[in-house]
Order: structure tokens, then sequence, then C-alpha cells
């Protein structure tokens, strides 16, 4: 058998995380027979769900390979609030100023981030994620999708919009599964308590721990077994 991983930083090693310890070691250590193909990318978007491969097609990341199952962990960066549009013009010219610091400090004060300055419009999620199931049903395809999990304090004191934003989008997830039968959703730590969550995220409440990997990948594979089971 094969898998697509398509994922982020969310799935990948860092000064805290160890690769052994990473959901994704874990998975591929307990399934020596299914070959699971990496296609994870620090800051991914899910734009590269549909425009990743020759001619921008997306299919590098699913018909060139074609996969039994697909797990997709992707979606931060595109969702996080910010203080301006990021591809906007006006950023651009802003961020060439030589007192920009000054401007994104009065924009701190003033509005603080956002989600309408998100990457991308819940739309526009939507429809990147939506195509790439479409195209995954064709091949009868299942897709597993690992939600966005909630961000620590140390984000919260930044942009204290960011978990709020989370909840939006992983509507969006929700939404997916209720139309497409192929969609399997995994909600990270789901049964771990709020207060006891940092343990299992990495100093800068975004990542992952080894601990709170490892409950990741329990997650994920009591959904994968129901999966297997029946192949």
């Amino acid at each position: 058998m094969r898998c697509i991983v398509v994922g982020a930083s969310m799935v990948m090693p860092t000064f805290e995380l160890k690769y052994e310890d990473t959901w994704l070691f874990k998975i591929k250590e307990k399934y020596p027979n299914i070959e699971f193909i990496d296609k994870c990318r620090r800051a991914s978007s899910v734009e590269r769900l549909i425009s990743e491969g020759q001619n921008s097609s997306g299919y590098d990341l699913l018909e060139f390979y074609n996969p039994d199952f697909v797990i997709l962990h992707i979606g931060l960066t595109d969702v996080a609030p910010r203080l301006l549009k990021r591809n906007a013009f006006y950023t651009k010219i802003i961020n060439h100023l030589p007192f920009s610091n000054i401007i994104y400090n009065c924009i701190r004060k003033i509005k603080g981030r956002t989600m309408s300055c998100s990457d991308l419009s819940t739309e526009r999620f939507y429809f990147c994620l939506s195509r790439y199931v479409e195209r995954a049903i064709k091949t009868s395809t299942p897709v597993f999708c690992i939600k966005l999990l909630h961000c620590g304090e140390k984000v919260l004191n930044r942009s204290p919009e960011m978990n709020r934003t989370i909840d939006i989008y992983n509507q969006l997830f929700d939404k997916l599964e209720s139309v497409y039968p192929n969609v399997h959703l995994i909600s990270p730590l789901k049964s771990i308590g709020t207060k006891e969550r940092a343990e299992y995220m990495q100093s800068d409440g975004i990542h992952l721990s080894a601990k709170g990997s490892f409950q990741l990948f329990r997650e994920l594979d009591s959904e994968l077994q129901k999966y297997l089971k029946l192949q």
C-alpha cells in the first residue's frame, strides 16, 4: 500500500522534537509494509493541493503517485490572523519603507492581528480542500484530515483571535466530512483537557511536543485501523 502525507512543520522535527518522536516516524514504524511518501514542507499552504506539480496541476500531491490513502496535516499558516494581508500591494510598499517598524507597531496598537488579514479566506481555504478531495474521489482515495490544533498562551498573548479563528476554519473540515464520503477527520488532543495541554505542546505554543506527537499518533492510528481492516 502507498500513502501520501501532505503536511507542514506540525509533522516535521524541530529544535525541541526529534524526528523519531514525530507522529510520521511512529506511523511509518508501525506500518513498515505501507510506503509513506513524505510531502511535508514548512509553512505549507493548502494552495499546494491544487497547484503543486507539472503545469501547476496539484498532481504531485495525488495523481502522480496513485496512493491508496492520503493524510493531510496542513493549514495553520493559511488561517493565522495577521496585521496586514501579506500579499497585498500596500503591504509590500510598507515593507520597503525605512520606518516600516513604526507603522507595524501602530497597527498592533490600533487593531492587532485579525482574521480578515489571514492569508486565505474561508472560501478559498475550503475551495482548495474540496477540489483536492473531489479529485481523490475519482480514484477512490480516502483522505484523512488532521484538524487545526488550538495554540497555547504564548501565541494568544500576541494574537488573541488565533483560537477563535481556528475554530471557524475547523468548521470547514467538518463541512468537508459531511459533504464528501471519502473524508475522515482527526481532532488532535481531543481527549486532553485545556489545562493539561501545555505539556503536549512545545514552548512556542504551536507545535506538538514528543508527548503531544505520540498522542496524535495514537489518534491517527485509531482512524487508520478502521480503514485498514476493510482492505
